[in-house]
């Protein structure tokens, strides 16, 4: 299955979240994001949809959008895509791990807003 473009904008707005949970948004996380994601998604695929989720992130970024805004919209697009979701599910906490650990350092703020993803995406499915 390929994924959809709402299915990439998602992930731009669940990488913000974990991004910018921490702290302001720097122009290394955004470049390092863009590597986790071609290593995660790869392909064709990622260079045509999933330049949407990149895109996403930057928007958010600029605007400052609010955390619990950004993940509500995150949810919400991703119970629009829920058999992508169960596919790349692995793939996409392997990217949130990975952002995470990207600075050397997992803060707390990250974690929580892991967790909570984690949770929620296990309560979809069960």
């Amino acid at each position: 299955m390929i994924a959809s473009r709402d299915f990439y904008e998602a992930i731009g707005y669940l990488t913000y979240v974990v991004v910018s949970a921490d702290s302001e948004v720097e122009t290394e996380e955004l470049k390092r994001l863009g590597n986790i994601l071609l290593d995660q998604f790869g392909g064709a695929d990622m260079k045509t949809k999933g330049i949407r989720a990149i895109s996403r992130f930057e928007m958010l970024a600029s605007d400052k959008t609010p955390i619990e805004d950004a993940y509500s919209k995150c949810i919400q697009l991703f119970m629009d895509s829920k058999p992508e979701l169960l596919q790349f599910k692995p793939k996409i906490y392997e990217v949130l791990d990975k952002i995470a650990a990207a600075d050397q350092e997992v803060e707390e703020s990250e974690l929580h807003w892991i967790n909570r993803f984690k949770t929620e995406v296990e309560n979809i499915f069960n």
